[in-house]
């Protein structure tokens, strides 16, 4: 018995549909197609995992990169206030009412702070925020001038009060809590 799709006009006789005369054919043909979705859902899937990977590396490279700033900022900060507070010291001692015999090494003492003064706020410069500088500022003007000519004139004036010295110390302290430590104790930011 032939349907009216067997037959093609014109030929005598029933023409079987192609897949059931070729079954091998017919079951390449299928293979081949279920290996092309198969390896497109591979690639699909690759590519997706891809992306997600790639993006956990860029994650995970900006964090290593924060960290590195944050560690730098911390050592930066560190021996910035160190230097600023060996600084304050030496100008008020050699402001002092100082024995003669102890001025030249009061002096001495004074060169070197202000050199080690200059050296890291030219770091907070570099590795510092705008925050930092800024607290710089305020810090810097308590002290006499760190940068120029060495034998330039100071007087008393230069230095600040213990008082406004500390006021100052304190606020760049806590830009260095806000930006240093992961998390740090509610008074170390409010300075």
């Amino acid at each position: 018995m032939t349907t009216p799709t067997d037959e093609t006009p014109g030929q005598h006789g029933t023409r079987r549909n192609l897949f059931e005369k070729h079954p091998v054919i017919t079951q390449g043909i299928v293979a081949l197609a279920a290996g092309f979705i198969g390896a497109s859902a591979g690639l699909l899937g690759a590519k997706l995992q891809a992306d997600a990977s790639e993006g956990v590396a860029q994650r995970q490279l900006q964090e290593a990169a924060q960290k590195q700033a944050r560690e730098q900022r911390d050592v930066t900060y560190r021996e910035y206030l160190d230097a600023a507070n060996g600084y304050h010291v030496a100008a008020t001692t050699l402001f002092a009412r100082t024995a003669p015999q102890d001025v030249n090494a009061a002096l001495t003492s004074f060169m070197t702070a202000r050199s080690k003064f200059q050296t890291e706020t030219n770091e907070v410069y570099v590795y510092g925020t705008d925050e930092a500088w800024r607290a710089h500022q305020r810090l810097a003007s308590t002290l006499p001038p760190s940068l120029g000519d060495s034998s330039q004139k100071f007087s008393a004036s230069d230095v600040s009060d213990e008082a406004t010295f500390a006021a100052a110390y304190n606020g760049f302290l806590a830009v260095r809590c806000r930006e240093v430590a992961a998390q740090s104790r509610p008074g170390c930011v409010s300075g």
